[in-house]
């Protein structure tokens, strides 16, 4: 985790100044998608240390054009990981969150799963975020105003843009899980629902399939960090759904000085059902 601090102190917000954040992240996560697109190529993986080499340093690139473009408008928390910390510092009642590249794995196999991340959070709870995923060409974003999904052409232009939002429960959900190895509780939880199709994702696209109305349910009982769940928790809720931990309250953010590492998210379960949450407790699939 990197701490780029803003020196200027945070100015009193308002839904104007929310949309106007918006549309400058919208700008960010596109400029910095169009970086790492010349390294979303077939047989980059095949490519070794050279490979892994050229998408680090895309990701560095893109990481910059954000960093660079909100500075002056709020402290930014940037993935990935490192020895920094922020301690001593006082991280703000707001402050972005910034994914440059989520799903480098997903990347570097050739498929279209990357997303680009950017998140407000005021108060502990994501305002406004941005999820851009280049290899798909679709931009998700939401803020108080509602969510929105624009499908960009081959120059990254929008082409079409247009209003989304979480559809009614259906009967037997639509799951998205994370293509990693389930752990234990995610493979007790999706047991109870057998004829339910589960699709595999990585990534932040998770949450905005379901702010599309395209799946139902995200349950995470793995390792994540805020920067990977922020900018998709704001579009889920900006479309009507939730993001609830295992006490059944609404995701907070800014943990720090916290039992686990700063900024490490509980396990928790997104819902396209805001109004109806189905809790983590008694439900067979206890948090690790």
């Amino acid at each position: 985790m990197r701490y780029f601090e803003d020196t200027d102190r945070p100015r009193a917000s308002s839904a104007g100044g929310d949309e106007l954040l918006l549309k400058l992240c919208e700008k960010l996560a596109v400029a910095a998608g169009r970086l790492l697109l010349p390294a979303f190529q077939p047989g980059l993986a095949q490519a070794g240390a050279a490979g892994h080499a050229a998408l680090a340093a895309a990701e560095q690139e893109a990481e910059a054009v954000i960093v660079r473009g909100l500075a002056g408008t709020r402290s930014c928390i940037v993935e990935p990981a490192t020895e920094a910390t922020i301690a001593g510092r006082q991280l703000g009642a707001e402050f972005f969150l910034i994914d440059a590249l989520d799903g480098g794995a997903a990347l570097l196999a050739g498929r279209a799963e990357f997303t680009v991340n950017i998140a407000l959070v005021r108060d502990g709870r994501p305002v406004l975020g941005v999820v851009f995923a280049p290899g798909r060409r679709a931009l998700y974003a939401g803020s108080g105003g509602g969510a929105t999904l624009a499908l960009l052409d081959r120059d990254l232009r929008r082409s079409k843009v247009g209003p989304i939002a979480v559809r009614p429960r259906p009967r037997q959900p639509r799951i998205v899980a994370s293509r990693a190895p389930l752990t234990a509780a995610s493979e007790a939880y999706l047991r109870q629902w057998p004829q339910a199709e589960v699709v595999a994702l990585a990534s932040s696209l998770k949450f905005c399939l379901i702010a599309s109305g395209e799946a139902d349910l995200y349950p995470c009982f793995g390792r994540s960090m805020e920067w990977h769940t922020a900018a998709g928790h704001a579009v889920l809720l900006a479309a009507g759904g939730s993001v609830r931990g295992p006490d059944g309250q609404p995701l907070v953010y800014g943990k720090i000085a916290q039992a686990d590492v700063d900024f490490a998210q509980p396990c928790f379960i997104a819902d396209g059902a805001a109004a109806r949450h189905w809790p983590l407790e008694g439900q067979g699939a206890p948090c690790p």
